[in-house]
């Protein structure tokens, strides 16, 4: 797992470990790990953008 994949980055700074970027992802590309913090699987995720509009802190961003 990582914190960025070809379409997002997720700062790890300002993860709050509230998952639901999980629960929104239709790929189930993001996990939080043993810190509670958001990963992203970069084959699973398709660049939807569907937890940049959910996730309350701010932390995943669009990659340009």
């Amino acid at each position: 797992m990582a914190t960025e994949s070809k379409y997002i980055r997720i700062d790890h700074e300002k993860c709050i470990g509230c998952g639901v970027c999980t629960t929104t992802c239709p790929t189930q590309a993001l996990s939080l790990n043993p810190e509670n913090k958001a990963v992203v699987d970069p084959d699973k995720c398709t660049g939807c953008h569907s937890c940049t509009g959910v996730c309350p802190s701010g932390a995943i961003e669009k990659k340009e």
